[in-house]
């Protein structure tokens, strides 16, 4: 349940709309549309650094010698995860990781070759799919962008993102309605689900 009176979909497309029109980034409705489902799985804590199986956070060049390895459908699903994590990755947290020793180009580097090679596996399967991860792949750095427009947005309506997280793990500990409702007011579209563990 959103508690912010729309859905973290709606959320997000809104978001996207606005990030579209300040890059002037233009992209299919496909491409638009896997973009919010990726953000609303991303909204989600537990799901932005998540491996392959439940709290494992392997290397991106590891994930890429798996999905060599594995079974072709395992290895779609391998290199998706691949080019989402690289996107989101380079999207929310440029600046972090153009500080650190792997910068920025390299998650562009996997993120377009994961999505390329996706793209190349689903062609034979489904002409749309395949159009949709080429242009995953060939407007990769164009949609990191979009993403960084919306992460500077939320961090000009909230200020330190340092102080913005200590917010939301303090809501996800406490459940503080009055913390929720400060953290709507900065824009963040919180979801509430009892059952998350």
């Amino acid at each position: 349940m959103l508690v912010t009176g729309q859905s973290l979909e709606e959320y997000f497309k809104n978001a996207l709309a606005g990030a579209f029109r300040r890059t002037a980034v233009q992209v299919t409705v496909n491409a638009e549309a896997y973009l919010v489902a990726l953000l609303s799985e991303y909204a989600r804590s537990e799901n932005v650094f998540a491996g392959l199986a439940h709290g494992e956070k392997p290397a991106l060049v590891l994930l890429w010698h798996r999905a060599q390895e594995a079974s072709p459908s395992e290895s779609l699903r391998i290199l998706k995860h691949l080019g989402d994590t690289s996107l989101y990755t380079l999207g929310f947290f440029r600046e972090a990781k153009n500080t650190q020793f792997l910068g920025a180009d390299y998650y562009a580097s996997w993120g377009e070759t994961a999505y390329g090679s996706v793209a190349s596996m689903v062609r034979a399967q489904a002409a749309m799919n395949a159009a949709l991860y080429t242009e995953l792949a060939e407007r990769f750095l164009d949609l990191a962008q979009v993403l960084y427009c919306i992460s500077q947005e939320a961090v000009s309506n909230a200020g330190d993102p340092v102080q913005l997280l200590e917010l939301v793990e303090l809501y996800k500990r406490t459940k503080d309605p009055k913390i929720l409702e400060q953290l709507t007011h900065l824009g963040m579209a919180i979801a509430v689900n009892d059952d998350v563990t």
